[in-house]
């Protein structure tokens, strides 16, 4: 009687066709899905070693717990168009917080064969899903990737193992500085030593790096700010309530000042 009351409660919550389709979920997680191929999640465009099951993306919204990897076709999308905007050929990038390495894989593409990537992560993890990825992608040979935390480690994604420490002061000089680094970026824009022609930071006010803080210290830096957003519009309330935006910092030509006669 228990169980046919809990069907019954759980029919009017769900409705037939969802607890069908739940069902089906269930049995193809149980039984088929260990089959099937893994295959790279993507991630913006870019192939990530993330690995999910190739039959997932039939089932995703009822597979429950066997859905946390899935396709994520609109990720880090306003950091990606910030740049795809600034980044040349030619160009030395340096990402600080690699995130599964979508950042470094387009940067690379975009410096090409005569520039350079450097790309700093302080989880353990997360630099080898990184190194990966950037072998699928057939990139490693212009990323320069290192276990580092810069600065103070605020919000590294899982353990940072053996991760050197390095002061933000002694970071190598870039032409376009990516920060991405989970509340490391007000130290970062702080006690940075160089002045790179374009900085682009993903700020995190939940971790103490709010945006109108990290535009002041652009701007302090005498660079022209721009907001661009929310960083992923596509959980914009998310991004919202924690204030994760993208800040594009570019220096500002000087006057020329011609000659008088």
């Amino acid at each position: 009687m228990v169980t046919i009351d809990r069907l019954k409660g759980a029919l009017e919550r769900r409705g037939p066709v969802s607890l069908a389709k739940r069902a089906l979920a269930e049995a193809y997680a149980r039984t088929v899905r260990p089959f099937f191929p893994l295959r790279p999640a993507i991630y913006g465009g870019v192939p990530v070693a993330v690995y999910r099951h190739a039959g997932d993306s039939a089932v995703a919204r009822h597979l429950g717990p066997f859905a946390e990897v899935q396709d994520n076709p609109r990720y880090e999308e306003t950091l990606l168009t910030a740049l795809r905007a600034h980044v040349r050929p030619g160009d030395t990038v340096t990402i600080v917080g690699g995130g599964a390495g979508v950042t470094a894989v387009v940067a690379a593409r975009l410096v090409g064969p005569d520039g350079a990537v450097s790309c700093f992560e302080g989880g353990e993890r997360q630099v080898e899903i990184i190194r990966q990825t950037l072998l699928l992608n057939g990139v490693a040979d212009r990323v320069n990737l290192r276990h580092a935390i810069i600065g103070p480690a605020i919000g590294i994604y899982g353990a940072p193992g053996e991760a050197e420490p390095i002061a933000a002061a002694q970071m190598p000089s870039c032409d376009v500085l990516e920060l991405d680094c989970e509340g490391s970026e007000v130290d970062i824009l702080q006690n940075l030593a160089f002045v790179p022609r374009t900085i682009l930071v993903e700020t995190h006010g939940m971790y103490g790096a709010p945006s109108a803080l990290c535009a002041q210290l652009l701007a302090a830096r005498g660079y022209r700010v721009t907001v661009l957003g929310l960083a992923e519009p596509e959980v914009a309330d998310f991004c919202e309530g924690n204030d994760i935006r993208i800040l594009v910092g570019e220096t500002v030509p000087s006057p020329v000042v011609s000659g008088t006669a």
